[in-house]
């Protein structure tokens, strides 16, 4: 496909290329994607193959670099988790295999980057990771692997083990933030020489199964999407102790709703005012607002995702656009943002794409 015009920017998608347990793999690999900035149309730029389950992604856009999170044959101690690095063409979109690097867990679910290393975070493992970046950003072995012990057990179907979720650096890069949804715990880990170490960790309410993570981009305060109790919980952070306080929760679905549901991703937008978390089942966007000098949220509005099963979403740099992807109904959906109120209107503009499960922004 031909290079991004004037108003268009470039979006990755990561998918399932596998038949898993609850999710029908059809995807390709990775799919680079423009982004129409004034009418909300997206087209496919190109798609990259030949690595299993690329399913989340992380894009350090400077040094033109993309770190994927795959899946790898049975090492015979039943480890199947890697990580892969690549090289990015911002001009057309595509994507060259660096290397790939194995993972010494199971279930590999979410990677970061700090410029100097992937972070790895494996769900079924109960485990995170450390790799070392090379020189020209391939990924080195792993210099760091800590297991998390025991869990709640609240919900046994789901937290019959430690489940690390995500791995987020905090604003200055001092900290690393791990949702374990098995263990209902926020754990904080400090990176040095290449070791995970750990720092403090913060309970979040039984049964909550935090998944996911964002901060605030005034770096004081965080949102934690928890997958089980479908809420968002509010922490208050402290950059300098690297500690999280619980401020309190608030439900991503609509008082009737009575059907089954869980919950995916978390965002939030550029100028912190307003904080996105998706529901699966319901098959949703629910929209809250954010006073950062009060430090309350508010639920403003709930709206229709555009598909079956948003496991991921994203808002685009200047926040004017929310972009939402379809496990289940394979499609991309977009939607403009209403700057005053947060609200999502949708374009009727989507993209055919199957198993798509993360989104992340190339600039």
């Amino acid at each position: 496909m031909s290079a991004a015009n004037r108003n268009e920017l470039l979006l990755l998608a990561g998918s399932y290329t596998r038949q898993m347990p609850k999710a029908v793999g059809r995807g390709e690999g990775i799919y680079s994607c423009w982004f129409d900035t004034e009418s909300g149309a997206l087209r496919l730029a190109s798609s990259c193959r030949g690595i299993a389950d690329p399913t989340y992604l992380a894009v350090d856009a400077g040094s033109r670099r993309v770190y994927a999170i795959a899946s790898r044959a049975d090492d015979g101690d039943g480890n199947t988790a890697a990580a892969c690095a690549y090289m990015l063409d911002p001009v057309d979109g595509t994507l060259t295999l660096l290397n790939c690097e194995p993972v010494a867990s199971t279930g590999a679910c979410h990677v970061s980057t700090t410029g100097e290393h992937a972070l790895v975070a494996c769900y079924a493992g109960g485990s995170v990771a450390a790799l070392p970046l090379r020189d020209d950003g391939g990924l080195l072995p792993t210099s760091s692997l800590l297991q998390h012990e025991g869990t709640t057990r609240v919900n046994p179907a789901r937290q019959d083990g430690p489940r690390a979720h995500c791995i987020v650096p905090d604003p200055s890069g001092r900290f690393f933030l791990v949702a374990d949804l098995g263990k209902d715990e926020v754990f904080i880990y400090r990176l040095e020489d290449g070791i995970l170490v750990p720092h403090s960790q913060t309970m979040s309410s039984p049964g909550d199964g935090p998944r996911h993570l964002a901060f605030h981009p005034g770096g004081l305060h965080a949102f934690v999407v928890n997958e089980l109790s479908c809420s968002v919980t509010v922490y208050r952070f402290d950059p300098d102790e690297g500690e999280l306080t619980r401020l309190g929760s608030l439900s991503t679905l609509p008082l009737n709703h009575m059907g089954f549901n869980t919950c995916a991703a978390i965002h939030v937008d550029p100028q912190g005012r307003f904080v996105y978390a998706s529901n699966r089942g319901h098959d949703s966007i629910a929209v809250f607002e954010f006073n950062a000098e009060s430090e309350s949220l508010v639920q403003r509005s709930i709206h229709a995702s555009g598909g079956r099963t948003p496991r991921d979403f994203t808002l685009t740099p200047d926040g004017n656009w929310l972009l939402a992807a379809h496990q289940d109904s394979a499609n991309i959906t977009s939607f403009r943002v209403d700057s005053d109120t947060g609200a999502l209107e949708a374009t009727g503009q989507e993209l055919e794409l199957p198993a798509v499960v993360c989104l992340k922004w190339a600039v």
